[in-house]
């Protein structure tokens, strides 16, 4: 399946570099071609031609200079058609080195310094789109407080009208609550008080104050007079 041939390819890849790091070039070598081989077969056009510039790299440390070179202008004329910027500058520098190692001293200064400005401006690039990404995602996450502070503000709204609906209510209850004034008799008291029927209830009413009269009773009687030493 294509997933399978995908990893296979970046499998290879990662051997190729290991191997290349052991200075087994020829190794290097053949497993960057089956990397690339793999990936043109997943449609995977990008990821073979990286694996193509490795081979072009490491083909000058076997003494094929020439045909590296071959290689790394045919892989940038087809980035420039297909537009893969991002191949440009490694295959413009090992380009120079190629030239290097040919004595093509004013070849090798120009496509190193072609290297180098494609690099600045891929990075600068990178930048950009850093930067527009970053102040998109800036301006929605301010969007989005606004859209969350604009319903806090409806909340408190309804909230303050609902509180004001029930004051409204509540004030509208008291005012048609009944204010009985105390009485001294009356079947209105058993109203307000709720007693039981049945039931005498006139010690619920309010009455005058009394005080209980008291009224001692003398008799007369006759006046006894005693001796003195009189048993």
């Amino acid at each position: 399946s294509r997933i399978e041939q995908l990893l296979q390819a970046k499998q290879a890849l990662a051997e190729g570099r290991q191997v290349v790091l052991l200075r087994d070039y020829a190794k290097g070598i053949s497993e960057f071609e089956k990397s690339r081989d793999l990936f043109a077969a997943a449609g995977d056009v990008c990821e073979a031609a990286i694996a193509e510039n490795w081979v072009a790299q490491v083909l000058p440390d076997v003494a094929k200079i020439a045909e590296g070179r071959a290689k790394l202008n045919a892989l940038i004329a087809d980035a420039k058609a297909r537009r893969f910027q991002i191949l440009l500058p490694p295959a413009y520098y090992w380009l120079a080195v190629s030239d290097y190692q040919q004595d093509r001293l004013s070849d090798s200064n120009r496509n190193f310094k072609t290297a180098l400005r494609l690099a600045e401006a891929g990075i600068e690039a990178v930048r950009e789109k850093s930067l527009r990404q970053t102040s998109r995602l800036l301006a929605l996450a301010q969007e989005r407080e606004h859209d969350r502070a604009e319903r806090g503000l409806h909340l408190r709204v309804l909230v303050e009208l609902v509180e004001h609906h029930l004051r409204v209510r509540l004030d509208r209850v008291v005012e048609r609550e009944e204010h009985r004034l105390a009485r001294l008799r009356g079947d209105g008291v058993r109203d307000a008080d709720r007693a039981a029927e049945r039931i005498l209830d006139d010690r619920l009413l309010a009455g005058p104050a009394r005080e209980l009269a008291v009224q001692l009773r003398l008799e007369a009687r006759e006046t006894v007079v005693v001796d003195a030493c009189e048993p």
